[in-house]
């Protein structure tokens, strides 16, 4: 009960403010929480509320993440191995998985080092799984911003099927969220580093009518958004340049 009551209390001050990271770092904070994570690890069946001792921790080291604030342990990949742990014990919880990924989320925008450990220890195939499961905003946007973000470093090094699978999903989260702009953004970004890092096959699968509509049909709802034209014109390019699928790149062009 006091390493709950802990977790969740450091959890909150690191949400609360970037301010207080550097304290939590400073006073052991992240140690504490990564050793209770370690040793509450149990199946959620042996104990109900050992879902909210992960989700805390799995916060809490995302919340670092975000503000690329360092601990002891930052050099290594513990926050890597403890995440992805958390989402494999209670992959059937989704405050778990909402946290988790955006914990993955923020761990791969912070460097190749933690992309290369997502990949390794399993990063993306828990990711996936939480996206084909919960159908919930966050969980399909974080998600699809992890994936993005790790197919822009070490896309060659991850199961052809877990990256068609990943397409699948992110193209699913922009339909399912067609009206969200940002949603789109993220889709539009996570399908143009897959494309662009993926192997031929894979290339062939992103020309297929379903891939390429979802890209276009982001790009004319939202013919505002820098970011997500951008993101779609490059996409639209590189499988054009590369002639995969049937389609031209004109709305690209002023």
């Amino acid at each position: 009960d006091i390493q709950l009551r802990g977790c969740l209390f450091l959890a909150s001050l690191a949400v609360g403010s970037y301010a207080n990271h550097t304290m939590i770092v400073d006073l052991g904070g992240v140690e504490a929480v990564t050793r209770a994570m370690s040793e509450f690890s149990m199946h959620p069946s042996m104990h109900p509320s050992m879902h909210l001792l992960q989700g805390s921790g799995v916060w809490l080291l995302g919340s670092l993440a975000a503000s690329n604030t360092t601990h002891s342990g930052s050099g290594g990949h513990q926050d890597v191995e403890l995440v992805v742990r958390a989402m494999k014990t209670f992959a059937n919880n989704e405050f778990v998985q909402e946290r988790g990924c955006k914990a993955l989320y923020n761990l791969a925008s912070s460097g190749d080092q933690k992309c290369e450990a997502m990949v390794l220890k399993g990063g993306m195939d828990v990711i996936v799984k939480a996206m084909k499961q919960f159908v919930v905003r966050d969980i399909q946007a974080n998600g699809t911003r992890a994936l993005g973000c790790v197919a822009n470093h070490f896309l060659d090094r991850v199961g052809e099927d877990v990256v068609k699978k990943a397409a699948e999903l992110v193209v699913q989260a922009m339909f399912d969220f067609r009206q969200d702009e940002l949603m789109q953004e993220y889709g539009c970004f996570a399908l143009l580093e897959l494309a662009r890092f993926g192997s031929d096959q894979f290339r062939s699968l992103l020309g297929s009518p379903l891939l390429l509509n979802a890209i276009a049909s982001s790009m004319e709802r939202f013919p505002m958004s820098e970011l997500l034209q951008a993101s779609g014109c490059y996409a639209l390019n590189y499988l054009a340049s590369n002639q995969v699928g049937h389609f031209t790149a004109m709305s690209c062009v002023d």
